[in-house]
């Protein structure tokens, strides 16, 4: 099994390239140095950040770092040549005065941090830059490359590690749309068995070593560009027991009979009103689906005549959606299913969303 790999795109500085490949010679990690394409892969057997921190030093000190990739399939996340480093002093490429003032402010948060909370500068790189610098490279990337289904077991790359204590997470993926894929996250335990071969596998054996608990309640899609890796796999018996829990899990997270709970419809409305709380007033105020429509980014011509006309149904469901479309239930489901796809926002803060629920959140908004 070959383990994570790392790929660092470079553009050569003034340095002692000789000392460089001295340390390549010595490091414990896989390190090759593709001269002519300037370019340094690394396999990495286990996690070791402190070997991967002085890899990084290493690399530094005789090029500049223009591109980076992580994963068992590489593709970078960033290749633009960036200039010399004086950037991060006078911030010379910006604009906006406010921009550079927030920049500033972060320099001296992280000077404050260091110097007066004794916080060290490993932990500051790990727990916020890092994960910063790979946040902005993955929204601006099509890093959408790994090539995952239905089953698998994948390893996640989260916004910060501040949350989750650690920059990478693990998932069962469940559901694969265009953008987008529903996950299971997997959290590392102590104090219980690890997951039976007939249940989970994992490709990588100190993975199958470790014990997991499955995070049933933080389940939730998550984009296609967050997969760094394939790490195992699920039986698929083992995978319809899951199933069968999480269902269980939403149906109770769901349930109208607690008081202090929100009703599903609750729940799905109150999603879309915290998304498109500006499209619901103006279209309460004036009427006017097209700028609803724009607003909202539905563009298919079977939703908006439902949505147009779904005012004039004294209850909203299936039967009666019929009288007002000459299009199938099964096309309509599609339709709104691909736009729901297109509204990650949406699907985060609510993945049970369905269309009778917009079409009431609609109609509520009509007759008010």
């Amino acid at each position: 099994m070959t383990g994570r790999k790392m790929s660092f795109k470079l553009d050569p500085k003034v340095a002692n390239l000789p000392e460089f490949l001295l340390f390549m010679s010595q490091s414990h990690l896989n390190v090759e140095f593709n001269s002519e394409n300037n370019e340094v892969l690394v396999t990495i057997p286990t996690e070791s950040p402190a070997e991967i921190e002085k890899l990084i030093r290493n690399i530094n000190k005789s090029f500049e770092i223009t591109g980076f990739s992580s994963g068992n399939k590489l593709h970078f996340i960033q290749d633009s040549k960036v200039e010399s480093s004086k950037m991060l002093i006078d911030f010379s490429y910006l604009t906006d005065e406010k921009s550079e003032a927030a920049l500033n402010k972060l320099c001296k948060t992280i000077y404050w941090a260091c110097k007066y909370k004794e916080i060290t500068e490993q932990e500051i790189v790990n727990s916020f830059i890092w994960p910063l610098i790979k946040e902005i490279s993955l929204y601006y990337s099509s890093n959408d490359e790994v090539k995952f289904q239905v089953y698998d077991i994948v390893s996640i790359m989260n916004p910060s590690s501040i949350i989750d204590d650690s920059t990478y997470t693990k998932g069962i993926v469940c559901n694969i749309t265009d953008n987008s894929f529903f996950v299971i996250p997997l959290t590392e335990v102590h104090n219980s068995e690890p997951f039976l071969e007939n249940e989970i596998i994992f490709f990588d054996d100190e993975l199958q070593k470790k014990s997991y608990l499955i995070n049933y309640e933080s389940a939730k899609y998550v984009s296609k560009k967050r997969v760094e890796a394939v790490i195992g796999t699920i039986n698929p018996n083992y995978y319809n027991v899951v199933l069968e829990t999480l269902n269980e899990t939403f149906a109770f997270m769901q349930s109208s009979s607690d008081k202090h709970t929100h009703s599903s419809n609750g729940i799905q409305e109150t999603a879309l009103l915290e998304i498109f709380n500006s499209a619901f007033d103006n279209l309460a105020k004036n009427s006017d689906f097209e700028q609803f429509f724009k607003s909202l980014q539905i563009e298919n011509e079977i939703l908006k005549n439902i949505c147009i006309h779904c005012s004039e149904l004294d209850k909203i469901n299936w039967h009666t959606i019929n009288k007002i479309s000459n299009s199938t239930r099964e096309e309509t489901k599609t339709a709104f299913r691909s736009w729901l796809d297109s509204q990650q926002n949406l699907k985060e803060k609510c993945s049970t969303l369905s269309f009778t629920s917009l079409l009431k959140a609609i109609k509520k908004t009509i007759k008010q």
